[in-house]
């Protein structure tokens, strides 16, 4: 897989489906949650998790859910752009450097300051190192590889427009993940039985890594992520998962979409679960058993919303 702007395109495409379909809904839900993250950027043009000061992490979903929202806001974009020129550490794993990749470039494109490439190199070379023996690649550099890192591992290849080093391997080793229930398990402890977030992982791999999907492929995964909706609405993480998740839900909603299966799912009840995780000052909770909203979280309720409107055409 080569570095063609033209080519890997899946975050901006994203994007651009998940903008659209926010457009269908309300001006109060969308000033909400504007409002909630405007609120929840720091002096230092970052924004913190739950416990803490500002954190790479929380400032990718808290950008992405700005990206939806604030496209054009001059402060937001201003100070987040100040957060970005002060990372000035070399990343540590698979996480960070995507985070990295993704804050950098977004933040100078938005402020209008140019494409921060700083430390590029540097950064995919951590990622080349996290290659593992199986094709996969690992959060750490000689760690176990995950579906779930591996998907990063080429989003990280977009995000830098350069090489993913051994597509072909990758997409072997996400075949060799491809439980017996239709879905994926991310790494080789999944006990033979699939999870949410993986099998999601591992249809946007392929998909970005431009692998024709076979009918029956797809057909599988779409039935067993319906399997994972639960009563509630929801989507849960694995089947033995105590409670559905709006992470699970988001993912789950994404993959079935990018197949042309969101159908399989129980739509309405999906809009009532992610209506419900909303904060009345704005952001949404993880679950039902969840005391706060975080940005993280908001990124993930956004997405579902949004995809859900535009299946319902406004």
């Amino acid at each position: 897989m080569q570095g063609d702007p033209e080519k890997l395109h899946y975050l901006s495409t994203l994007t651009v489906r998940l903008s659209a379909g926010l457009k269908f809904l309300p001006d109060s839900f969308r000033s909400r949650h504007s409002e909630y993250l405007l609120a929840a950027q720091r002096p230092d043009g970052g924004f913190a998790g739950r416990l803490g000061g500002s954190d790479i992490y929380y400032t990718m979903f808290a950008l992405r859910s700005a990206e939806l929202l604030l496209p054009a806001d001059e402060g937001l974009w201003r100070g987040a752009a100040q957060y970005a020129r002060s990372l000035s550490a070399a990343p540590r794993d698979m996480i960070e450097c995507f985070c990295l990749l993704y804050i950098r470039r977004l933040a100078g494109e938005r402020a209008g300051t140019g494409r921060n490439d700083e430390g590029r190199a540097e950064i995919m070379e951590v990622v080349a190192r996290s290659r593992a023996a199986d094709g996969g690649y690992a959060r750490f550099p000689g760690g176990e590889a995950t579906v779930y890192h591996t998907f990063l591992a080429a989003l990280c290849a977009e995000l830098s427009e350069s090489d993913f080093s051994g597509a072909a391997e990758a997409v072997t080793f996400i075949h060799s993940r491809r439980c017996a229930d239709g879905g994926y398990a991310d790494s080789a402890q999944g006990g033979g039985e699939g999870a949410t977030n993986p099998t999601a992982a591992a249809l946007a791999l392929l998909t970005l890594s431009g692998v024709a999907q076979a009918p029956r492929l797809c057909e599988r995964a779409a039935e067993f992520l319906a399997s994972m909706q639960r009563p509630e609405g929801g989507f849960a993480a694995c089947a033995g998962a105590p409670e559905p998740d709006l992470l699970s839900t988001f993912t789950a909603s994404v993959a079935l979409a990018g197949i042309g299966s969101l159908g399989r799912a129980n739509l309405a009840p999906m809009a009532r679960f992610a209506h419900s995780l909303q904060a009345s000052r704005g952001g949404f909770r993880a679950c039902a058993g969840d005391a706060a909203p975080d940005v993280e979280y908001t990124y993930y309720g956004l997405g579902t919303l949004a995809l859900l409107a535009e299946a319902a055409g406004g």
